[in-house]
């Protein structure tokens, strides 16, 4: 159990970790260029923001990978916890915040990109 705990807690860390990056590329492109990159339609891609938009497409594809397995382990984490001592149970808190944020940021779209991977 203490591997499937360890894989848990890297699951859940890299979901936020991802959407932290996501939040980072927000805050970077709104200041430094003063306005937000923008994907949606995939005739208008600027070249010189090509690189940005590799990293955003891997980010979405990682979030939709991290969501599926964070949501399958959930529920074992949810039988872990009540079976263990108080000790060894699993913080589900930074897997969470990542998931809510991820739901958010997939809803909100501030890039396009869901747009440009639905189209």
């Amino acid at each position: 159990m203490q591997r499937f705990k360890k894989i848990y807690i890297i699951i859940s860390y890299s979901l936020l970790l991802i959407q932290l990056i996501f939040l980072a590329i927000i805050a970077y492109t709104k200041i430094r260029l003063g306005s937000l990159l923008y994907y949606g339609n995939p005739e208008e891609l600027s070249p010189i923001f090509h690189n940005y938009f590799l990293v955003l497409q891997f980010q979405l594809y990682s979030t939709f990978g991290l969501i599926i397995i964070w949501g399958i382990l959930t529920p074992f984490a949810f039988i872990y916890n009540r079976r263990s001592l108080k000790k060894d149970k699993i913080n589900m808190f930074p897997g969470v915040i990542g998931f809510v944020v991820a739901m958010i940021l997939l809803v909100a779209d501030p890039f396009g990109v869901f747009k440009w991977f639905t189209a």
